[in-house]
């Protein structure tokens, strides 16, 4: 690429590579004092070099099981289970009920060739071999109606093992009103939890080692039985249907339905995205899924009911002791690069003379049990986001896939064919480059994958778990003062009235931060719109948030100057909204005629939508209704 009359400053350049360099020792020094770590040698993301730094230094042997790439049940052959289920009309004993029959020790389906299978018969006269072939069994399917429609809706053949990514949720986010109005004293305040995902990682329980396995009937050895069951003593996965109430304004399982995460308190309703006034019956609202203890039993506390539980991992766990500063599976590990996040943060507001730093500094190791070096805090910016990267990028890599797609450059035609002869391998995608040059993509079939050695999928079930929880304690309580929520924030009216419930604020790890302070102490949200977007193709979500705010402290220009903008950009976004201009960005990428990559930018437009809440025809007078 050529650009016409472009001058190439030499002098200018080499000294931003220069300080790149610079910046690039410096990050390096960090990771190999902290943890003997190089990141430009060992690793290739931030999130892998996290994880080698806690592998190397903080984790202990035995504390994370490693899970079969298959789960920890007997495989077995679905297609076999329905034939027989099929044919012989009786109880199968088969891994879908919980343990793979067994003769002379080996499972009944590893005896497939003629010769084994006689030598199986020949060793106990118990055992009746039967032979069906896949193909056949297809061909059956798929000339016998009333064969397939058997298969389809038998329970026992639906009962297909736990998966724990199944109970591996995401964020809550929801807007519960599109715009409200405040009025007399009511003010609307903007508040997050300070480090969620840090604070839940340091402070929550989580399993260690891998866990025991109790199926059907097993369960009631630790829960009782129906509808009396006692989820108190236990520590794990849980997979069960469960009955929501229906009045609780914030619901709290998650449940996943046509690839979105919807809190809702009715099955069909999800499954339909209906907006309408639930009427389905019990059997139509009730859920099945897999959750985590912790959740599940919020979910009874606030009126759940829980009908069956077909299995239970049972872990042990480990948790911070605050008193005795001990145990927690990652509490060393956050605790060491929040000292250097906190030091590099400075001092704080109210640290205006030496006493006030040495109470902070006692406060905070009581606090968070880190012992702060005074000689050491000073603000830096460009340091503390090290830290910071490390303590919020840490986690996902515990959670992370085991069979990630593969891009391979293929340069001769005996790699080519090994590659798509290979049964091992699924083909995704094949793009030729040139004459010489082939991008194959490909990912290993679901029997071949192996797990890897650095993922626990259970232990981000409960990192995602507690962080829903912790925002949850806060919705809980402020009921239908909420207005909107997202992962660790929350939007609500504050009416001012001493009886109702008002989170209290802090700066450390766990409190409620004030998001409106940058405008100043005591500032509020007068006004509010929230209008959810998404486009029908690529169905991007996005949230704009017009406010006016009213500070106490800020000077009387600068607050007319910044109520004047805002109120300008809402009128804007509502004359856009009315017209149907609203759009947003979707870039892209794709391969020219002579192969190069170039950026595509396309403008979709937009529509407003809420299929995570019921909408009422008018939610400012319904919230004025409750209030």
């Amino acid at each position: 690429m050529t650009q016409s009359g472009f001058i190439f400053y030499f002098q200018r350049e080499i000294v931003k590579y220069y300080i790149l360099r610079r910046a690039c020792l410096a990050f390096r020094k960090i990771f190999l004092e902290r943890g003997s770590v190089c990141p430009f040698v060992e690793c290739t993301t931030i999130a892998s070099t996290c994880m080698k730094v806690f592998r190397r230094n903080f984790l202990c042997g035995e504390e994370i099981g490693v899970i079969p790439a298959g789960g920890y049940k007997d495989n077995h052959s679905r297609k076999a289970v329905q034939w027989m289920e099929r044919e012989l009309n009786q109880r199968i004993s088969h891994a879908g009920r919980g343990r793979e029959f067994r003769i002379a020790g080996t499972p009944a389906d590893e005896y497939y060739e003629t010769d084994l299978a006689n030598e199986a018969n020949s060793r106990s006269d118990m055992a009746v071999v039967m032979e069906k072939w896949e193909c056949d069994f297809d061909r059956e399917i798929r000339e016998n109606n009333e064969m397939r429609d058997f298969l389809e809706n038998a329970p026992i053949i639906k009962n297909s093992p736990l998966d724990p990514r199944d109970a591996f949720f995401g964020c809550r986010t929801g807007n519960i009103a599109t715009r409200c109005d405040v009025a007399g004293t009511e003010k609307i305040r903007y508040i997050d939890v300070c480090s969620l995902y840090p604070y839940a990682l340091k402070t929550g329980a989580f399993p260690i080692g891998h866990p025991k396995i109790y199926i059907g009937e097993e369960c009631s050895e630790l829960i009782g039985v129906a509808p009396d069951f006692d989820f108190s003593s236990i520590e794990g996965l849980i997979r069960c249907k469960v009955l929501p109430p229906r009045d609780l304004f914030h619901s709290v399982l998650p449940y996943r339905v046509r690839g979105k995460l919807l809190f809702a308190l009715c099955r069909s309703c999800c499954e339909t995205f209906s907006q309408a006034k639930c009427t389905d019956s019990l059997a139509e609202r009730e859920f099945e899924g897999t959750w985590v203890s912790c959740e599940l039993r919020k979910a009874v506390e606030k009126g759940y009911r829980v009908s069956e539980v077909s299995e239970i991992w049972q872990y042990k766990v480990t948790r911070y002791d605050p008193d005795t500063r001990q145990d927690g599976l990652f509490t060393v590990y956050i605790n060491s690069f929040l000292q250097l996040k906190q030091e590099a943060s400075g001092w704080s507001n109210e640290c205006v003379d030496d006493e006030a730093k040495e109470r902070y500094l006692r406060e905070y190791e009581e606090t968070e049990g880190i012992v702060l070096d005074k000689n050491n805090i000073a603000r830096n910016s460009g340091l503390r986001s090290v830290p910071k990267l490390c303590l919020n990028s840490f986690w996902g890599k515990i959670g992370q896939r085991s069979n990630l797609p593969n891009t391979e450059i293929v340069k001769n035609y005996q790699r080519l064919a090994a590659l798509l002869t290979n049964p091992e391998h699924e083909i995704i995608d094949i793009l030729p480059v040139n004459d010489e040059v082939i991008y194959v993509s490909w990912r290993l079939q679901e029997e071949a994958v192996v797990a890897f050695p650095q993922t626990n999928v259970v232990i981000a079930t409960f990192t995602t778990a507690l962080a829903r929880l912790k925002l949850y304690e806060h919705l809980e309580l402020l009921n239908r003062r909420v207005l909107y929520y997202d992962t660790d924030s929350c939007i609500y009216i504050s009416t001012g009235d001493p009886n109702e419930y008002e989170p209290r604020t802090g700066n450390f790890w766990g409190d409620m931060t004030d998001e409106l302070e940058s405008y100043g102490r005591g500032s509020y949200i007068k006004d509010v719109t929230i209008v959810h977007l998404h486009s029908t193709n690529t169905d991007p979500v996005r949230m704009y948030t017009p406010i006016i705010c009213e500070s106490l402290l800020a000077p009387p220009d600068s607050h007319e100057a910044l109520a004047l903008s805002k109120n300008l950009h809402r009128r804007s976004l509502k004359r856009k909204f009315r017209e149907g201009k609203l759009a947003s960005r979707s870039n892209g990428s794709r391969f020219d005629s002579r192969h190069s990559i170039i950026t595509i930018i396309q403008i979709e437009k937009e529509m407003p939508t809420r299929i995570k809440g019921r909408s009422e025809t008018d939610q400012l007078l319904y919230l004025r209704e409750h209030l």
